[in-house]
């Protein structure tokens, strides 16, 4: 019987195996615990100076000025339409973000909170805590060094660049996208370990629910791609089979994401809506470079925040070597630098996925999604290099790389401490804008407006006239000097702006409101009523608002059987609406009643207004209640 020679192994698979590293043992509950606890430590900390910030930028109209999401609004309307609707007519939309979610979740927390936003930032920081328990679970399911796992949460948690997701109230749809995105990939994991139907159905509803809460959630599908992809490498499964199984996993994502786009349509009437001033595809794709540089910058050197950076579109009139070259030459020598990682280890490959992925789609300016890449690399990095340093002792070389990430985590919430003030009140958020770019128009036209809401009039003209040397055209500097104008008095300076604007501009609301105002002002009623007329028929959004202003004209003009008539034209918009702005017409047409002898009238359009407002948490309708019911009682005598 002759004996079966044993074949011998190739020397190159002999020295993979030589070279393949130990894999560490599994961390035990109170590690995960430990890595958890200090991640929540690191979150609290970061953002203990960031409950008490007011409503600012976007939440002014998102929050104070959208009546669907409050008690008694059309929530069905605001979700099922773009979320500027409420400034936008009936079937129109005002912009290109349909989010229902965060539609959902704005009108939940209005109903909880009402005006007082302490509990307005604390959900947002408890979402914040979320993403990273479950990114910590993510990571223990991608079976991560428990080292790099607990650096990479620590990283994201205390990272400078969510303070515009987590502090401002309106960055919420990073933080909701990104917790069903990470439920989503830990229920994908689990139904790709262990074959259940329930787990690739939670996956994939997780999923639509991240694109209900924002479109940057498309790029998922490329996340999962390609994180299927290296987990099956690490199988060593063949590419091509490999490729074939990771999409037919896909495939449920990409009919999700296909039925979304649909219904997006249908609802928008669109599927991108260019504003005017849009740059084209060619400055699009010039800037790209330029832009990659940008980002890689603020994910790993986060030192300078602001609303606005100094970052410029390149076209033929400005392109030159440091836009362009000098951007190439840097992404080359990182994509170089990427690829070594990438042939590395999986941790490498994982996290340029979770990186480039969101930014290569739709370049999120907010780095809520890849910043979990970043971290991922920074784990992974402080892990292997602890590793080469103190080779010897596993434990040794893990306990200096968590000290490591401890170090770099405290820096960075330190930080972000420190950021939070600037978005604690406009003024604070448009100065440090002037800061970071001093160059910008809008910027310096955005704090011009804030210093004058402030009643900095002073400082309000200089900024304002700041913005104009650096951009003649500026409408937004043009309505803020007009504004300033107006409470100065100075009706004919106040007359030459704004009405520049509204010759442009024929829509611009508030253009309009503040030249009828000024009309007003100056004794000229007749003229203020034209305004607000011409503005029911080019703003349909304004119509019912405008009419009872032409109303209160009509009255102080002494005109009250015009006023009345206004005010009655609204009764079917009053009996379905919960808008405060437009319920106020009750108590204007309780006081004409009033004055016109009609008791019952008045009584019943001071309950219909009592009704309507009841539970209400704004004071100037509190105060109107407190008229009104003044009123009833001497009415009822």
């Amino acid at each position: 019987m002759t004996a079966r020679k044993t074949p011998k192994k190739s020397s190159s698979s002999t020295k993979q195996k030589a070279d393949k590293r130990p894999t560490p043992p599994v961390a035990n509950w109170k590690r995960h615990a430990a890595a958890i606890g200090v991640a929540i430590l690191i979150t609290v900390g970061a953002y203990a100076n960031a409950t008490h910030g007011a409503f600012i930028y976007d939440d002014e109209f998102q929050i104070l000025k959208n009546s669907q999401i409050k008690p008694g609004g059309d929530i069905w309307q605001a979700v099922t339409s773009d979320v500027w609707s409420f400034q936008a007519g009936a079937g129109e939309s005002a912009s290109n973000y349909w989010r229902p979610v965060f539609t959902g979740w704005l009108a939940l927390n209005y109903r909880l909170f009402g005006l007082e936003t302490t509990g307005w930032h604390v959900m947002n920081i408890l979402s914040h805590l979320l993403v990273t328990v479950l990114g910590y679970r993510l990571l223990v399911m991608l079976r991560l060094r428990p080292a790099a796992c607990a650096i990479a949460v620590w990283v994201f948690a205390a990272h400078p660049a969510h303070v515009q997701s987590v502090t401002w109230i309106s960055g919420s749809p990073d933080l909701l996208m990104a917790v069903f995105l990470m439920g989503s990939m830990i229920c994908y994991l689990a139904a790709r370990d262990d074959a259940r139907r329930s787990y690739q159905a939670a996956a994939v509803l997780l999923y639509a629910l991240a694109l209900l809460s924002k479109e940057t959630a498309l790029a998922f599908i490329l996340i999962l791609f390609f994180s299927d992809m290296v987990l099956s490498h690490e199988q060593m499964t063949p590419i091509k089979p490999a490729a074939m199984a990771a999409l037919k996993r896909c495939a449920p994502f990409l009919a999700a994401a296909l039925v979304f786009v649909v219904v997006r349509y249908q609802l928008l009437h669109h599927m991108r809506q260019l504003a005017p001033d849009a740059q084209g595809f060619s400055e699009v794709l010039l800037t790209m470079p330029s832009m990659l540089v940008f980002y890689i910058r603020q994910s790993f050197f986060p030192f300078i925040y602001g609303p606005i950076y100094g970052v410029r579109y390149v076209n033929a009139s400005n392109i030159s070597l440091t836009n362009i070259l000098l951007p190439l030459v840097l992404l080359a020598a990182l994509a170089y630098g990427a690829y070594q990682l990438w042939k590395r280890d999986k941790v490498y490959r994982l996290a340029v996925i979770w990186f480039l992925s969101p930014l290569l789609l739709v370049q999120d300016r907010y780095l809520y999604l890849p910043i979990f890449g970043a971290a991922m690399l920074i784990g992974g990095g402080l892990t292997a290099l602890a590793g080469r340093m103190i080779h010897n002792d596993l434990r040794k070389s893990e306990r200096a790389a968590l000290a490591a990430g401890l170090v770099i985590a405290g820096v960075l919430a330190v930080l972000t401490l420190r950021y939070n003030p600037v978005w604690a009140n406009g003024v604070a958020l448009w100065e440090q804008g002037v800061r970071v770019d001093p160059t910008s128009a809008i910027v310096h036209a955005h704090l011009g407006n804030e210093y004058q809401r402030a009643g900095r009039l002073v400082e309000a003209k200089q900024v304002i006239s700041r913005a104009l040397e650096l951009r003649p055209d500026m409408t937004a500097a043009h309505v803020a000097r007009g504004i300033i104008a107006v409470r100065e008095r100075r009706y004919d300076d106040a007359e030459r702006d704004l009405k520049e604007v509204l010759n442009t501009f024929p829509s611009h609301e508030t253009a309009r409101e503040q030249l009828a105002l000024a009309y007003q002002q100056q004794g000229r009623p007749n003229e203020s009523i034209a305004l607000f007329e011409e503005g029911r028929r080019l703003i349909p959004a304004k119509q019912s608002l405008y009419t009872i202003n032409i109303a209160v004209l009509d009255k102080l003009a002494g005109r009250n059987t015009d006023a009345q008539s206004e005010l009655e034209s609204l009764l079917p918009v009053l009996n379905s609406t919960g808008d405060p702005d437009l319920l106020v017409a009750w108590w204007y047409l309780g006081e004409l009643y009033r004055e016109q002898g009609k008791a019952d009238s008045a009584v019943s359009a001071y309950e219909r207004y009592l009704r309507a407002t009841e539970g209400s948490r704004d004071a100037q309708v509190n105060r109107l209640r407190d008229l009104a019911n003044q009123s009833l009682q001497k009415l009822r005598q």
